[in-house]
């Protein structure tokens, strides 16, 4: 019983979370008020209270949210089966995904973005630290398997994490002024380019 009013309770956090998301998204963090999430996620506003002490509240609770979904989305992109060219670009589609989740694609998404790094950056740190990770243990593992041979970028397994690490998040702040399907686009590009130039080509030896 205790079990199943502890599921209930997540559940309703959750829609509460989604339904301020939906609104910062809208409307933009500056805009958007507590009544407003309040009535978005059908509850008064004093209740909202008894679970969040504020806005700041309410947009580090999103935050984590969106830090648990991205470990499950990174974790299960590793684990994919297929060649590296689309785990890596199924790895990085995956971050990118989160991101369109948490700002969406509209006038606000730079107003979010500049407020999340403002009030919760410390999650958005630790966010971007497990992404490269996961990166990192791709590569590394794609490495040692032989289908990939890193020495041939000049690149450790860590900094080559850190530069598509950093090229996602120089697309991550186009979003809202390129269209997604661009930035797709640009995701898998980049994918095939880095493990084309990465993987062996026998027939040269």
């Amino acid at each position: 019983m205790a079990q199943g009013k502890a599921v209930r309770s997540r559940a309703s956090r959750e829609a509460i979370l989604e339904a301020a998301t939906r609104q910062f998204r809208a409307y933009g963090f500056q805009k958007t008020s507590m009544e407003m999430i309040a009535k978005a996620a059908g509850l008064s506003r004093p209740a909202l209270y008894l679970r969040f002490a504020g806005k700041d509240e309410v947009l580090r609770a999103v935050a984590e949210l969106a830090e648990a979904r991205q470990e499950s989305a990174l974790s299960a992109a590793v684990a994919a089966a297929g060649p590296l060219g689309e785990r890596l670009a199924g790895l990085l589609q995956a971050k990118l995904a989160v991101t369109l989740e948490a700002i969406g694609e509209g006038p606000h998404a730079r107003e979010l973005l500049a407020e999340g790094s403002r009030i919760v950056g410390g999650i958005v740190g630790q966010m971007a630290r497990r992404f490269e990770h996961h990166l990192r243990s791709l590569l590394e593992g794609a490495d040692e398997a032989g289908e990939i041979t890193l020495e041939r970028s000049g690149l450790a397994a860590e900094q080559a994490a850190e530069v598509m690490a950093d090229f996602l998040h120089g697309l991550e702040l186009r979003v809202g002024h390129e269209p997604t399907r661009s930035l797709r686009r640009r995701v898998d590009r980049a994918a095939r380019l880095f493990t084309a130039a990465v993987s062996g080509d026998r027939r040269r030896r």
